[in-house]
């Protein structure tokens, strides 16, 4: 990781950057809250900027604490409630086997594939249970579906 501190030419105000050589990051631009181009990425590093310095002119300042900065996609399973519906959908799609039993791996597998975290999936399959939609046996081995979940795919 390289750090270093750099100012905007334009209007003089004052960021951090921080430099990942170990991660890909993405390609695009990184522009001070005045408009002005301070870097073009090209996607080999991740490169992140933290505005550090009051030291420019008022207006650009309450612009630039006004502008909020955002480094990062939201997970698309962050909701409780979209994991819920998702692990649902999932162990709906599974043939269960033994009196309806579902490996819990056979549901977490095609929700990490979408893009799911491990928090997200316990986050979702407590919402799914709390909702009524699958029982889990005390072992956590496996799921059994309730009459309200599967009358959700009725």
């Amino acid at each position: 990781m390289r750090k270093n501190d750099i100012s905007c030419p334009e209007c003089g105000a004052g960021f951090r950057r921080l430099e990942l050589h170990s991660a890909r990051g993405e390609r695009g631009e990184y522009h001070c809250a005045c408009g002005h181009v301070l870097e073009v990425f090209d996607g080999s590093k991740v490169v992140v900027y933290r505005f550090d310095s009051p030291t420019f002119d008022s207006s650009v300042k309450r612009l630039m604490l006004a502008t909020t900065m955002k480094f990062f996609e939201p997970r698309r399973f962050a909701d409780p409630d979209l994991a819920a519906r998702k692990l649902t959908e999932n162990a709906n799609g599974i043939e269960a086997i033994q009196d309806g039993r579902i490996y819990i791996e056979r549901v977490n597998d095609p929700f990490l594939a979408a893009g799911g975290s491990g928090n997200e999936f316990r986050a979702g399959i407590a919402r799914a249970i709390a909702q009524g939609w699958p029982w889990r046996h005390e072992s956590g081995t496996y799921v059994k579906f309730t009459d309200s979940g599967a009358a959700l795919f009725a």
